[in-house]
């Protein structure tokens, strides 16, 4: 069964959604240029929190994250949801671990049918001075993505 890519237009709410078979290289490629910061393999063990609004807690499980955000995959429809509240601690052997608290809007997001699972990009806003600092010193220390 095909994964479908759904992107939310700038224009609003509405969600363009194509096969992600015929078009995943090309959205690969136009995403890595476009991305400000590199991206660094997550830990297996990072999992973060993700409340929604008027939902219960999350869990997501990280796949890479940068300096500026996240991927994320979850077995919860995140296909109507936008900005949201996050939460994690990065621990990394030899750094102090980081503990993360901020808003975060979903910028692009898939469904793959065959595992019922949704992957997320996420972008954070308003992350503090001294998170992102943390965040700065501790992310080389992971495997570039």
């Amino acid at each position: 069964m095909p994964v479908s890519l759904c992107e939310k237009s700038s224009a609003g709410s509405r969600y363009a959604c194509g096969s992600l078979r015929n078009e995943r290289a090309e959205k690969a490629q136009n995403m890595h240029e476009r991305r400000r910061f590199p991206r660094y393999k997550a830990p297996d063990s990072l999992f973060a929190a993700a409340t929604f609004p008027g939902e219960r807690g999350h869990q997501l499980r990280v796949l890479n994250i940068s300096i500026d955000g996240l991927c994320f995959t979850t077995d919860f429809d995140i296909s109507h949801e936008s900005v949201f509240n996050l939460s994690f601690e990065m621990k990394v052997a030899g750094r102090p671990s980081v503990h993360v608290v901020t808003p975060a809007k979903i910028m692009w997001h898939t469904f793959d049918e065959r595992t019922s699972l949704y992957t997320a990009g996420v972008q954070f806003l308003g992350l503090k001075k001294e998170t992102k600092t943390h965040l700065q010193n501790v992310l080389p220390v992971l495997p570039p993505q």
